[in-house]
């Protein structure tokens, strides 16, 4: 199992909270992530989550085939809204990765 872990990420978000943006659970969960491998064998079981707040952490399983190399993607939206506007907030980082 890779712990993907999404402090970096949180932290800027939640930075918008000072700005006087706040998480709008309004149409489900606020907090939505995904993860996708190029090649798609570099992960097995669930590919994406929710959550309520910030931070969380997602554990990605691994595939197994030693050697193997590629690069994952992860996405992680937040709708967020503020005295003037309601917006969806996108964040998307790529970690290239061999499996030993």
């Amino acid at each position: 199992l890779c712990c993907v872990n999404c402090v970096g990420v949180a932290e800027e978000l939640r930075g918008l909270e000072r700005r006087g943006d706040a998480l709008d659970p309004a149409g489900g969960a606020p907090v939505r992530m995904r993860a996708e491998a190029d090649p798609p064998e570099l992960l097995r079981g669930t590919r994406s989550w929710t959550a309520d707040g910030l931070p969380f952490t997602a554990r990605l399983a691994l595939g197994s085939e030693r050697g193997a190399s590629g690069r994952i993607t992860v996405e992680l939206l937040a709708a967020t809204c503020a005295a003037d506007a309601c917006r969806l907030r996108r964040t998307q980082r790529a970690y290239d990765l061999v499996l030993t």
